[in-house]
């Protein structure tokens, strides 16, 4: 029988993976499990036989504990044929920190954000990384997926690149039995009542432009969508590490244990082994931000830009286009005579000159 993924959403109390062991042994049900690319433990119980080997990015540590009968757990996991097993993620330590193997919790005065994203990856990380600032008014969740980075939940900020510089605050890592359904969360976000709102408003503002929008409703969630972008892997792996602090470091990591090599198992060479991710150049991680009821008063106040919604897209109306209006016409009939008293009044003033010019020819002495 085939492994199936544990059910979505559970914590790391349950298991990353979970089914019966082949009748033909667990060689072949390792190399599904390397996939996952955890580290934790693997358990396994068959009748009486029970124990757990620990993993390392997916592979059989070397590093493992001693069993009080002596034997070796590797030997008797191998050994089986049939029974169940359980894979289970837990967090390598993580100096000045406190938590548990599920949690782990410290202070951003002591760990570089850069420093806290490597740490997860490193581990094969299916869950997040929080940080929140010093005054807890901003807040980033950072998700991943055996511990490739898929998403950024931003809350209160304006611009990702400011998190990789924060120097005081607090983080938070927790593991997941699965990653977060990131669709489904964009799913589920554009469906609150505050993004139907958001579009609502815009149609009634075209429709009536007199129209008062009414007050937003309470925000049953606490959360409020605002917009999705899409930012190149390689860019924030790039700002992340141009933003540490310049005379800062984190505390340096213990070093992660090593495969173990075993006759039956594949040997740990380079080609099987945990391989470095190489990102695509084109690779995308989408950010989300959001802005919660405290950071509500700092946001601006709504313009007419349209967002688009998951599965719906919209434009802003244009006003309809209108012609100038049409010059009149010349009228073509002739301009009606002057009447004939203003004529008779022309006719008087010439004559009235004409006699004053003649005076003025008689007043003068006769030429010699």
């Amino acid at each position: 029988m085939a492994a199936v993924p544990a059910q979505l959403g559970l914590m790391a109390l349950e298991p990353v993976l979970a089914g019966a062991i082949p009748d033909d042994g667990v060689v072949g049900l390792l190399a599904e499990i390397e996939a996952f690319r955890t580290t934790g433990v693997l358990r396994f119980e068959s009748g009486e036989v029970r124990g757990e080997v620990r993993l390392v990015l997916g592979q059989i540590s070397a590093d493992q504990p001693d069993r009080d009968d002596g034997q070796d757990p590797i030997d008797l996991l191998l050994a089986l044929r049939g029974g169940r097993f359980e894979v289970f993620q837990r967090l390598p330590p993580l100096p000045v920190s406190r938590g548990n193997e599920a949690r782990k919790e410290g202070s951003l005065e002591v760990h570089v954000p850069a420093d806290l994203m490597n740490y997860c990856e490193r581990a094969g990380l299916t869950g997040l990384l929080a940080l929140e600032d010093e005054d807890k008014a901003r807040r980033a969740e950072i998700l991943y997926d055996k511990g490739e980075l898929t998403g950024i939940r931003l809350d209160g900020l304006d611009e990702l690149n400011e998190v990789f510089g924060w120097e005081s605050g607090a983080f938070r890592i927790e593991s997941m039995a699965r990653a977060v359904d990131f669709d489904a969360e964009l799913e589920e976000l554009a469906q609150t009542p505050e993004a139907a709102k958001d579009t609502d408003e815009d149609d009634a503002f075209d429709n009536a432009p007199t129209l008062r929008p009414e007050p937003p409703p309470a925000d049953s969630t606490g959360k409020h969508f605002l917009r999705v972008v899409e930012v190149t892997l390689s860019e924030i792996l790039k700002e992340r590490e141009e933003r540490r602090p310049a005379t800062r470091t984190s505390p340096p990591l213990p070093p992660m244990a090593a495969p173990r090599k075993h006759p039956t198992l594949r040997p740990p060479t380079p080609e099987n082994a945990p391989p470095e991710r190489k990102e695509r150049k084109d690779q995308t991680v989408r950010v989300v931000y959001l802005g919660g009821p405290h950071v509500a008063a700092k946001l601006a106040p709504k313009s007419r830009t349209r967002h688009i919604a998951k599965g719906r897209s919209q434009e802003a109306d244009l006003p309809a286009a209108t012609r100038p209006p049409p010059k009149a016409a010349p009228d073509p009939r002739p301009a009606p005579p002057e009447s004939a008293a203003a004529t008779l009044g022309w006719a008087v003033l010439a004559m009235a000159v004409v006699l004053a010019a003649l005076w003025l020819l008689a007043l003068l002495p006769p030429l010699e």
